[in-house]
């Protein structure tokens, strides 16, 4: 049977690199009919926190990769490991020097492995040099811990990162002088920033509790791009759609994956994180949510806005919200406009006395108004610039500013029909009088 498995540490929060291995490892333990176990590495007592294994326990639920069976905790496997390195130094495999165990490495050989991902890899052992694999304290190094975990737990495939191929030679060598049988590897690629240096979990958004899931990206969205996070399907889904100009994006279900997703097509090079396409992809789930779920997701902004008028803001920002902590951008003007100067009234090609006119055109048609629906506001704006020789900037970029404050948000008719007749009134009258006393 195929077993894979995920081994995060728990001194630091769940990232967006232990994430797409775990996916990675999910989804090839699934294809196989096989097993997809977790592994705490909780041998630091120093830097093990709680927190940041229910960070990585509940990470891993959110993105919906259920491990199989009970969890596997190192600092429950002192004793295995001590007699492990007692094995390792009556057959003359270790030895002990300054407190610590050393493991021996053999001379004049090469180890070679086929890395399911880099192909052949080979190492020289003259290259290497002896290593601890039991500290002075007695604590077992992660060479040893991860070569004992993985062969009690008979992990088939080891799929990880491609900053521990450093360490696949070392641990090759415990395994065979172990007589131990050998896991088949696989080392994914690094994921890097845009200008191409390693990501930091120190300085770039890589928590996916922190980073992502509070600032309201999907489950969905960020598994399916994290699938494509250095794979390349062999043909596109049919049922991508190209969100915008710049990204054409591959949407996917966890079931799909299943059914296309092939360990050899893994690239090899640096994986790009581009934020832009995880929230264009983002933008396409949160399209298929309906209003009223969309509605209860992002109650949490409401704040004192009535509820009529938030689920009408709701609807006109749904077609470009990327991700639900966007719309932190558009609320400014929900309760009250933003805090604005008269001269901002004044479209840039217009003047005090023209905007005015308008301004009060405005009022007066919405007055007579009897239920502001979108379409029926901007037939209005329409007859008002035809007879009254005004211009589209005379009418939309003034209204626009009495009603938010801003020079860019949703059309002024859009934003009639969220504040409704009377808010609106109050705020264009409001306008008039701040550019009168001018």
């Amino acid at each position: 049977m195929t077993i894979t498995r995920i081994a995060p540490s728990p001194t630091g929060k769940f990232h967006i690199g232990t994430a797409r291995t775990a996916l990675i490892n999910y989804i090839f333990a699934k294809q196989n009919s096989g097993q997809f176990l977790l592994r705490m590495e909780d041998t630091d007592q120093e830097r093990n926190q709680a927190e940041y294994e229910e960070d990585i326990k509940n990470g891993l639920k959110w993105l919906r990769l259920d491990w199989d069976g009970e969890i596997i905790y190192q600092s429950q496997k002192t004793d295995r490991y001590l007699s492990i390195v007692d094995q390792l130094i009556k057959q003359n495999s270790a030895y002990q020097k300054d407190g610590a165990v050393w493991f021996k490495v053999p001379k004049n050989d090469t180890i070679k492995f086929n890395d399911l991902v880099r192909g052949k890899v080979e190492f020289k052992t003259d290259d290497l040099k002896d290593f601890v694999i039991l500290r002075s304290d007695k604590s077992p190094i992660f060479y040893l811990t991860g070569v004992v975990d993985d062969n009690d737990a008979e992990i088939t495939h080891i799929i990880r990162g491609e900053e521990h191929l450093s360490n696949t030679p070392k641990q090759i060598l415990i395994i065979k002088a172990l007589g131990w049988k050998l896991p088949i590897y696989a080392h994914l690629p690094l994921i890097l920033n845009s200008d191409r240096s390693k990501m930091s979990k120190r300085k770039d958004p890589v928590s996916i509790s922190k980073d992502f899931k509070e600032n309201g990206y999907l489950p969905e969205a960020m598994v399916n791009y994290l699938f494509l996070l250095g794979f390349h399907p062999k043909e596109k889904n049919p049922k991508s759609e190209t969100r915008n100009s710049k990204h054409n994006v591959d949407i996917y279900s966890l079931k799909e994956m299943f059914d296309i997703f092939d360990i050899l097509r893994v690239q090899k090079g640096g994986a790009v994180f581009d934020i832009e396409k995880l929230k264009s992809i983002n933008h396409f789930y949160l399209q298929q949510i309906p209003d009223t779920e969309l509605f209860e997701k992002l109650k949490k902004y409401q704040g004192n806005v009535e509820s009529d008028i938030f689920t009408r803001f709701i609807s006109i920002i749904k077609p470009r919200l990327r991700y639900l902590e966007e719309i932190n951008q558009e609320l400014g003007w929900l309760e009250n406009p933003v805090v604005y100067p008269a001269e901002k009234l004044i479209f840039k090609k217009s003047d005090k006395t023209t905007t005015l006119k308008a301004l009060n055109l405005v009022h007066t048609n919405l007055q007579k108004t009897a239920t502001p629906e979108v379409a029926e506001i901007g037939r209005v704006f329409k007859k008002i610039i035809e007879n009254n020789s005004l211009s589209n900037g005379d009418v939309y970029w003034s209204t626009r500013v009495a009603l938010s404050g801003l020079e860019k948000s949703p059309p002024p008719e859009e934003l009639i029909w969220v504040l409704g007749k009377d808010k609106s009134l109050e705020r264009i009258e409001k306008a008039i009088n701040k550019l009168n006393s001018k």
